[in-house]
This record gives structure tokens, sequence and C-alpha cells, in this order.
């Protein structure tokens, strides 16, 4: 008991009440400290200032993604490139975008000469599947006369050898009937063979 009552008078000072409070936020009226928060400066507290356009920004507009930048963003800064030099002017914005605009302009060059090799690999092969190196066609191109005889002869000639490619080609069946028939007549003439000759030998031992 003794030690508790001088525990708690130690515990419940002045100093110890005071740092609960500012511990807390909380502070007793004290009419001094109030005086002195109320008169301290406040501070200005920094605010963004807003970015105010200028005719650069167009440069960032032009290659936003990897697509192809969009015609009239592209025009438009291309022309206020173009006054920019004109007028003597070359700062940090224009040559960051005349680096941009020169590797834009190889990569879409090296993508239109892909295109275009494809383009005509497509073409020469429509051109030989149009093409005809057979047929009365591949015979009459180029001509424009066709009563002579000798192209008549050339006309019927290839259209009888497309008819005659046109026509189904099947494999003749083997004819086993007649086979089997081949195949009975030469055993029953063998027969007849051996017949004949034990007749003769039984002549024979008859005359001996």
């Amino acid at each position: 008991m003794e030690a508790y009552i001088q525990a708690r008078e130690n515990a419940f000072s002045n100093l110890n009440i005071n740092s609960a409070w500012r511990g807390s936020g909380l502070q007793p009226f004290q009419p001094q400290i109030d005086i002195r928060a109320a008169t301290l400066p406040t501070t200005d507290v920094a605010t963004e200032r807003p970015h105010t356009p200028t005719e650069h920004d167009i440069f960032e507009k032009v290659f936003l993604n990897s697509s192809p930048p969009d015609f009239q963003t592209l025009h438009k800064a291309n022309t206020h490139l173009s006054t920019t030099i004109s007028h003597g002017i070359l700062d940090t914005p224009t040559k960051r975008y005349i680096h941009k605009l020169v590797d834009e302009t190889e990569r879409l060059n090296t993508r239109h000469i892909l295109q275009q090799r494809e383009t005509e690999n497509l073409r020469s092969i429509i051109q030989k599947r149009r093409t005809q190196n057979k047929g009365k066609r591949a015979i009459l191109k180029g001509q424009f006369h066709i009563s002579t005889e000798e192209l008549q002869l050339q006309v019927a000639e290839a259209e009888a050898v497309t008819t005659a490619s046109q026509r189904p080609r099947t494999t003749p069946r083997p004819n086993y009937r007649s086979i089997i028939e081949e195949i009975d007549d030469e055993e029953s003439e063998e027969s007849e063979e051996s017949n004949m000759e034990l007749s003769d030998d039984d002549i024979d031992e008859l005359g001996l």
C-alpha cells in the first residue's frame, strides 16, 4: 500500500500530465501558448501551376504510338517546323522532333519497300495463273484472223487434247472370269494330251 501511494504521487505529477496531453494532441488551456500559435506566420502551400500550351506541343502529339501518325497532326507539325527553321530557331523541342521524324521516316520507308515487294510477287503469281500455254487460247494469242486452214487444224487438235485430258482416267479392272476360263482350257488340253499318250503306250504293249 505504501508503495502504491508513493508511485501514484510520482506518476500524477504536472510534468507527466502535460506530456500526456501533448502526446494526444490536446493541450489544456494556456493563454500564452494559444496566443503564440495564433501569431505564427502561415506558410503558403505550394500549388502546381497549370501548364500553358505552347506552339511546340504539336511535336509531342505526332508520334504517340507505333502506328503511322495522323495526317492532319503531321502536317501541322511539319508546317510549324518549317516556320521555326526559317526564323533561325533551333531549340530543344525542335531538335527532338527532327530526330523522331528521321527515325519514323526510315521505318516507314522500310515498311513501304517490303509491301511493294509483296505486291510485285502477288502480281507475278496472278499473271502466271492467267497466262495459258496450252489450249486454243494459247494458239490464237496474237492472231486476228482464224480463217486459215493451219490455225483451224491447230485449234481442232488443241480441243481434242483438252477433251481427252478432261475424261476421267480409270484403271481397267482385270476380268477374272476370262482368266479362270483360260486356265481351265489349258488344264483340259493338258489332260487330253496325257490321255493320248497313255493310249499309244497301251497299243504298243498290246502289239508286243
